[in-house]
């Protein structure tokens, strides 16, 4: 081995490391997983609550940081947040299940999301050189615009309107489920009425390029403020650009003065109904947008002409187009924590039921474990066995992890757009499969397979696949030129290299 070889790998094992170091600790009720990301305030992690009778859920926890368990200013901050995030409850919106707090942690539960945030969809998209169709933009910003409208009229047991502004509306706080499902994040700097720590006026808070003209000046703002990101977060979405690009001091200029750039300069197909409710909701003047929230959803609806079944299947297919590897890794890290072995249980003072988990004899041991633990898991599935704790032990919660056989063989599947070519053959490792449902069972290993797509006046494509795990693999065959085609000559593409992970996703507020 080099010395370059084992550097890299070394620097691989820490990142790793850092991820799982609290790998089927508790906290409370729950049992933590992976990092999903981490920020100044706080950690996100997936975890596990276990329940009576076998029951689970896999959520995700918002853990604060310890050093700001002591600064006042913060928790009251935290808690505000908290408490109006369990308010809301609205399919759009993403959930929170509970506030919990310890001698030593305060955190967050939440809903866990398995997906990607927008701005990470729509780069791929345009990487991919599959922009996302303006249909289906259109829809997502009308399921945004419904968690708005929803948050925006919300009001107390009393009847007393909260007055809620999200205020951070942006492609980093939309969240795409793999699914199909679109998220509303982030409520921690809403203005809302009852909120112990208010931002004063002229305290700028959110993103520069997605901030209404009125809240850039320090002038009053109600919840129009939030039509005009939106409007500015779809505008970036099915374009590309941002609508007011430029360092701070150029987009804060063009947004007061209401510089936007006609999209059909950019895109000449762009759909006109579209591009009059995007103007509207980028308007300078907040009287002159769309308002309510609601009848912007019913407007975007109006122009995705989709339904709520077709919307979400067809998002749910272009992520699983674009995002093959990364729903693969999420399955496997979400499998790892199902699969977790559970001790015998024993309730907890509330009466709630969780899992013991052992304890470590010494730090040196601890140390072969989680060695022992990075091995097992690189081959596939994981088993727990306990360790004793023997007098003056150092009390850190370890998990020891053995290897279990993965299935010998995975599914290949294959997704060609356009769909329903005649003519269209998909040979996968030399085998013709169904055209309609091409999908093959091959062994598993870590040698890639060939996979031919052709059709008849298509540019035939080849790209090979590492069949290391279940996948599906996104295909978009392009008709040849007519001059190909009266030919008669086979064109075939090149095989273009598939875009490495994103890495780790940031869809929880930190």
């Amino acid at each position: 081995m080099t010395q370059s070889s084992s550097l890299a790998i070394d620097e691989q094992s820490g990142n790793d490391w850092a991820r799982r170091r609290r790998l089927g600790q508790p906290l409370g009720r729950y049992v933590l997983g992976t990092l999903l990301g981490a920020g100044g305030a706080a950690s996100v992690y997936m975890a596990r609550l276990d329940g009576p009778q076998g029951f689970e859920r896999v959520v995700a926890i918002k853990l604060i940081h310890e050093h700001l368990l002591t600064d006042r200013d913060f928790i009251a901050m935290f808690l505000d947040e908290a408490n109006l995030a369990c308010r809301l409850q609205h399919p759009n919106i993403v959930h929170c299940y509970e506030l919990c707090q310890d001698e030593q942690h305060l955190y967050l539960a939440m809903e866990y999301l398995h997906g990607q945030p927008l701005s990470r969809v729509y780069q791929r998209a345009l990487e991919w050189r599959q922009p996302l169709p303006y249909g289906l933009v259109a829809w997502i910003g009308a399921r945004a615009a419904d968690a708005l409208g929803y948050a925006h009229e919300l009001r107390d047991d009393a009847g007393k309107p909260f007055g809620i502004v999200h205020r951070d509306v942006s492609p980093d706080n939309l969240f795409i489920t793999y699914d199909g499902q679109v998220k509303l994040l982030d409520f921690g700097i809403a203005r809302a009425a009852g909120r112990r720590s208010q931002t004063n006026l002229g305290q700028l808070k959110g993103k520069f390029r997605y901030m209404a003209p009125e809240y850039a000046m320090g002038l009053e703002f109600d919840a129009s403020l939030d039509i005009f990101a939106l409007g500015a977060t779809l505008y970036e979405a099915a374009l590309g650009v941002p609508a007011f690009g430029g360092d701070e001091q150029v987009a804060l200029r063009k947004i007061v003065a209401g510089e936007l750039t006609d999209p059909h300069e950019i895109r000449p197909d762009f759909p006109v109904p579209l591009w009059k409710i995007l103007r509207q909701s980028l308007a300078v003047a907040p009287e002159a947008r769309p308002r309510p929230a609601s009848q912007l959803a019913r407007s975007l609806d109006g122009a995705a002409g989709l339904t709520q079944a077709q919307g979400r299947a067809l998002l749910a297919s272009a992520m699983r187009r674009l995002f093959p590897d990364e729903l693969g890794a999420e399955s496997s890290e979400i499998a790892e924590l199902r699969r977790l072995s559970r001790a015998p249980e024993e309730p907890t003072a509330q009466g709630h039921v969780v899992s013991r988990v052992t304890r470590e004899r010494s730090r040196s041991t601890a140390a072969a474990f989680g060695w022992m633990a990075g091995l097992a898991l690189a081959g596939g599935g994981v088993a727990v066995w306990a360790s004793t704790t023997s007098p003056g032990a150092v009390s850190a919660p370890v998990v020891a992890v053995k290897a279990v056989d993965p299935s010998p063989t995975v599914e290949l599947g294959i997704e060609v757009t356009p769909a329903g070519i005649p003519g269209l053959e998909v040979r996968i490792d030399g085998a013709l499969t169904p055209a309609t449902a091409p999908l093959r069972h091959v062994p598993r290993g870590s040698q890639p397979v060939l996979v031919k797509i052709e059709a008849p006046g298509y540019v035939g494509s080849e790209l090979k696949v590492v069949p290391d795990r279940d996948r599906v693999v996104g295909v978009t065959l392009t008709p040849v030129s007519r001059a190909a085609a009266a030919s008669g000559k086979r064109v075939r593409a090149a095989a273009s290299p598939a875009p490495p992970p994103s890495g780790v996703i940031r869809r929880y507020p930190f």
